[in-house]
Parts: structure tokens; C-alpha cells; sequence
């Protein structure tokens, strides 16, 4: 750097400012480049992907499976607050919940839950059967698409995605405490 014409003050602020530059940069380029490399690697196979046919199905098999599951995750909700939690203000919370975020018959729905919630333990098991078998749902067109753009040919088996879908519905399953 040369600075034929310029002040001693001038000549420290580019100094100071130097350093501060290449830290940036290098900062930058060590924040930045693995996802550029990833984008690289990955992106344009995810968006070609993304213009198949198919995609939409796997998509709407998982927004079908999440919505199925919804009522039978709130009844397992409920029961854990007044059984296991003991705690009004929970209850009400998630009453609230809902009765802001579903679209018409929210007294309907909030009726018929606390019915289910006050029910016998049959209904308790039901819940978490339907939760996983639409767990399996969500679990399996994820894996097939991810399978697709990873470059994985072949698929596991039927029943051995079915097992697959079971162990992770498992393994991130909150398991109620049995009364």
C-alpha cells in the first residue's frame, strides 16, 4: 500500500481497517462456502427434483398423515396435561390454542376432545396406534424422496420401511405414563 500524499491519521485508519476487512472476509468465506459447495453438490439435484409429479404426491401424503394425526395428538396431549401434569393452566392454553387456530367449530372440536380426554384408556391406546400409523405416513414418502435426490436406486422393502417408520415414531415419541 502506498501513501505518498496522505495524512499520519489516514494512514492509521487503513491500517486499522485492513485487518478488520481480511477477519470479515475470511469469516465470510468460512461461513459461506460449505453451503456453497452443498448448493453445488445437492441443489440442483433437489430442484430438479422438485419439478417432478411425484413430489406433490409425497407432499400431500405428508400434509394428509400430519392432519389425520392432529386430533389423536391432541387427545394424548390433553390426557398427559390432566392426568399426568395436573395443571388448569396448561389445559387452558391448548384450549385457547385451538380455539384460535381451527377454522369454524372450534367449540365443537374443544367439546368432543374433553369428552374423548375424560373417556376410558381404550381410546388412549386408539390415539396412539392412529399416531403411529400416520407417523409411518409422514416417515415414509420423506425417506423415498430423500432416497431419489441422494441418488439411492433402490428402496427398502415395504415392511422394512414400514420397521424403519416404527423405530423413529418411537424413538421420538413422548410415551405417556400408563394409569
Amino acid at each position: 500500500m502506498q501513501f505518498s500524499s496522505d495524512s499520519p491519521s489516514q494512514l492509521d485508519s487503513a491500517a486499522v481497517h485492513e485487518p478488520a476487512q481480511t477477519l470479515r472476509s475470511r469469516l465470510a468465506s468460512f461461513l459461506l462456502d460449505p453451503w456453497k459447495r452443498m448448493f453445488r453438490l445437492r441443489g440442483i439435484s433437489t430442484l430438479r427434483y422438485l419439478t417432478k409429479t411425484e413430489v406433490h404426491t409425497f407432499a400431500f401424503s405428508v400434509a394428509a398423515n400430519a392432519i389425520l394425526s392432529f386430533f389423536p395428538f391432541m387427545v394424548l396431549l390433553m390426557w398427559l396435561i390432566r392426568n399426568v401434569f395436573h395443571s388448569q393452566a396448561m389445559t387452558n392454553v391448548v384450549i385457547d390454542l385451538l380455539r384460535d387456530h381451527l377454522p369454524v367449530g372450534q367449540d365443537f372440536v374443544v367439546r368432543n376432545l374433553d369428552n374423548l380426554v375424560k373417556s376410558r384408556q381404550r381410546v388412549k391406546m386408539v390415539s396412539i396406534v392412529i399416531l403411529l400409523i400416520t407417523s409411518t405416513g409422514v416417515f415414509l414418502p420423506l425417506e423415498v424422496a430423500f432416497n431419489h435426490i441422494w441418488g439411492f436406486a433402490k428402496n427398502r422393502s415395504y415392511l422394512g420401511n414400514q420397521i424403519i417408520s416404527l423405530a423413529l415414531a418411537a424413538a421420538f415419541w413422548p410415551w405417556p405414563r400408563w394409569d
